[in-house]
């Protein structure tokens, strides 16, 4: 219940003080659990280079312009206040997934599903991922048995229009 709170905080709080609370428990909770914290860091790392990709517009957009930078078919106003926002935005969405996942990590999905369970989250929601959570890795494994056992059929030197058709063999066999 309690990483539904701190997701919730850390998504729709405008106080950067509480988002660089909520990322500091976050870190603090994967220290002192020693759980995997570098594949835990690699999630975390790929969010903030995601949200920073999609916020760099917010510089050039944001009107305040601080100064100006010419490209020669354009000149871009850089301003101070899309800085800040490119900046509150990333700390927002960073702290909002560390300590989502922190807590997956945590308890694991089946322990996340009971805890969703116990709080009466309607059944439907719950069934549809806890399906998820189960069947979409079979769906993975199989698919790859499927198709490391096409490609192994595959004694020539295949083009690679004749690896999209089997790729779409597998799509349509499943």
């Amino acid at each position: 219940f309690s990483a539904l709170i701190l997701t919730g905080i850390a998504s729709f709080s405008s106080e950067v003080k509480h988002q660089l609370l909520i990322l500091a428990l976050s870190i603090l909770l994967m220290l002192l659990v020693h759980s995997r914290i570098y594949l835990w860091l690699r999630i975390v790392s790929i969010t903030a280079l995601w949200a920073i990709t999609v916020s760099i517009p917010l510089i050039f957009l944001t009107p305040g312009g601080l100064f100006n930078v010419s490209l020669g078919f354009v000149d871009l106003k850089i301003s101070l206040e899309g800085f800040y926002l490119l900046t509150t935005f990333t700390l927002r969405v960073v702290s909002a997934g560390a300590v989502f996942t922190a807590f997956i990590f945590i308890l694991g999905w089946r322990k996340t599903i009971e805890g969703l369970r116990g709080l009466k989250v309607p059944d439907g929601i719950v069934s549809l991922l806890f399906l998820s959570v189960i069947y979409i890795p079979h769906l993975i494994r199989e698919i790859v048995r499927m198709l490391s056992a096409r490609e192994a059929r595959i004694v020539r030197r295949a083009r690679f229009r004749d690896l999209w058709y089997v790729l779409a063999s597998i799509v349509g066999d499943l």
